[in-house]
């Protein structure tokens, strides 16, 4: 629905101003040209600003006409466009990275995705929801969860092969680093 995208539209943003280190507002108003071609990360941040902004034509046309059907594209392409962060993160430049590890990593961050998405939806309309649509999601929520644990899985064996690369290794040091 609207509020899912907003909120990706939002997460996305919030992401873009932890990596260029700036205050939120002054991001909102903040002169991008410099990232947003000739980088990895600035075409991806663009590709998936038109992508969400796609997402949202067809979200406020599917409301405007009154037709249910266009929310599949809409949902589609906003899966498609989620890969961004696959396509520019570590995952794609890191040494040993591969189609594999960005696939992985988009696998694991859609299904983080629509799971949590589809708790948070769950939990707010609640009182209103069938018990069928309650074991509906459960059913799916089964498969998020084991796409993440096997994603995740895979990208912990790249990224850290050995046992002490927890310690010994950048990637594996980065959660010591905020404690």
């Amino acid at each position: 629905d609207v509020c899912s995208s907003d909120l990706g539209i939002v997460a996305f943003l919030l992401r873009c101003a932890d990596v260029l280190q700036l205050p939120f507002s002054e991001y909102l108003y903040g002169d991008l040209s410099p990232i947003s071609g000739g980088t990895r990360y600035g075409t991806a941040f663009v590709a998936m600003t038109l992508g969400f902004a796609l997402v949202a034509a067809f979200l406020y046309l599917a409301w405007l006409v009154e037709r249910p059907s266009l929310l599949v594209p809409a949902f589609l392409i906003a899966l498609a466009f989620a890969g961004g962060l696959s396509l520019s993160g570590h995952n794609a430049v890191d040494p040993g990275s591969s189609w594999r590890s960005e696939a992985a990593d988009w696998v694991h961050l859609t299904a983080v995705s629509l799971w949590i998405g589809g708790l948070v939806a769950l939990v707010a309309c609640w009182r209103l929801l069938e018990p069928v649509a309650v074991a509906r999601f459960s059913q799916t929520a089964t498969v998020l969860v084991g796409l993440v644990l096997a994603a995740g899985t895979y990208l912990a064996i790249v990224r850290l092969p050995a046992l002490h690369d927890l310690w010994r290794t950048g990637y594996g040091q980065i959660g010591r680093a905020h404690v």
